[in-house]
Formats: C-alpha cells, structure tokens, sequence
C-alpha cells in the first residue's frame, strides 16, 4: 500500500477517536474496545508501522457504518463503482428514515463529487 492509504488510515482513526475538534474525544482502549481490536494493533495502524488485514478492516468499517468495499475505496482513494442504476438508488434515498445513514449517503456523495471535480 503507498503512503496516501497509510496516511488516509491514520486521519480516518483519529476521526473515529473523535480529533476533529467538535467531538468527545475517546481514548484509544476505548476506541479499540468498540471496535473488538487489541488496543496495541490499533495503535500500530496510527503510528503507521502496520496496515489492517481484511478482518479488521471489516471491523473498523462496522465502526464507521460502512462497507468494507467502501472503506477500501476510501483507503485507496478510488471510486466505487455503483452495482445499481441512479433510479434505484434514488427511490432508496427516498425512503431513508435514519439520520445516521442519510449522513452516510451525503458523505459518499460528497467524495464521488469532489472525486470528479478534481478529474475535470
């Protein structure tokens, strides 16, 4: 993996940990506890000397409420490509009752937006 994905790993924790600045922040234990990793492998990925297997990448991904495709391609800095049409995925949008996944939905659209800007 290059340095971007190591770098974009170690921003997305420290976000997850609540560093952003409008948050609480969480200890690492406790960050590591939520997300059912040892607190010293966690903190391997932060001080840039491991990368996450699969399985907790499929962990830190839960944590997110994201897809494992979708944190891979977050890491990777790559757009995933949609598996539905544009009409099926706005009837779903219509539908979204939960505020956690309508937020989800707009930080998604916002990297495809930015992604594509930056191509033109």
């Amino acid at each position: 993996m290059d340095e971007n994905y190591r770098d974009r790993l170690i921003e997305l924790l420290r976000k997850m940990r609540g560093e952003s600045g409008s948050e609480q922040v969480i200890s690492w234990r406790t960050l590591a506890r939520n997300l059912d990793i040892p607190q010293s492998t966690l903190q391997s990925y932060v001080a840039g000397d491991k990368l996450p297997e699969i399985e907790q990448r499929e962990k830190i991904a839960k944590g997110l409420k994201w897809t494992r495709e979708e944190l891979d391609a977050y890491l990777e800095d790559r757009i995933l490509e949609p598996t539905k049409s544009i009409d099926e995925i706005c009837r779903e949008i219509r539908t979204v009752r939960d505020i956690d996944d309508l937020e989800r939905i707009a930080r998604v659209t916002l990297a495809q937006l930015t992604r594509m800007a930056k191509s033109l």
